[in-house]
């Protein structure tokens, strides 16, 4: 199980380039310093792929 935390709860929708510090994974804490792109139609970018879950 993995858990990423983003902070930006103003805007409705979490749209651009997003600079990932800290992911959750089992349980430990990883700080993976990289960048994730939220496109418009809500899918999320990592590394020139899709994400899988929506």
């Amino acid at each position: 199980m993995v858990f990423v935390t983003a902070a930006y709860s103003q805007k409705e929708k979490i749209v651009g380039s997003w600079l990932v510090t800290k992911v959750e994974v089992n349980g430990e804490i990883e700080n993976p310093y990289m960048m994730a792109e939220n496109t418009e139609d809500g899918k999320m970018v990592m590394m020139g792929m899709e994400s899988l879950n929506q």
